[in-house]
């Protein structure tokens, strides 16, 4: 498959989306590119807190250097995210963002034909997910 989307909520409360496509034919690597956003908002003794990323990243096909089975394809990604927060207490709101690398290992697991759960981890924390392939 080509291109997919997906969905991913990690350890920390990040509910985060994405959409890549996989280049390998195009460029005879095996490397993908992904697009993401992830988002948190709680609410903690009346402070609103609020903390968004989206990024890119170049994911690189393990599979040759470290062969886990039928279905099971380890990958490594390195990126870049902007991430922005935001803080309030009553009126008063203060906003900041930053920008930087973002290095990702993980594993994505084949459940259906089109349809693959993928356990990650990156500088952010550890994700689980699904992507859709199509």
């Amino acid at each position: 498959s080509k291109a997919s989307i997906g969905a991913s909520y990690s350890l920390d409360g990040y509910l985060g989306f994405n959409a890549a496509y996989d280049l390998a034919d195009k460029i005879k690597q095996p490397i993908a590119v992904q697009v993401f956003y992830k988002s948190k908002s709680e609410n903690i003794v009346g402070v609103s807190v609020s903390r968004s990323g989206v990024g890119a990243m170049a994911l690189y096909d393990m599979t040759k250097v470290f062969p886990l089975g039928e279905g099971i394809k380890p990958y490594a990604g390195l990126g870049l995210v902007k991430e922005s927060y935001s803080l309030a207490v009553g009126n008063l709101a203060l906003d900041a963002s930053t920008s930087g690398l973002q290095i990702a290992a993980g594993v994505t697991y084949q459940v259906m034909p089109k349809l693959l759960l993928d356990v990650n981890y990156s500088y952010g924390g550890a994700n689980v997910g699904a992507n859709y392939s199509f």
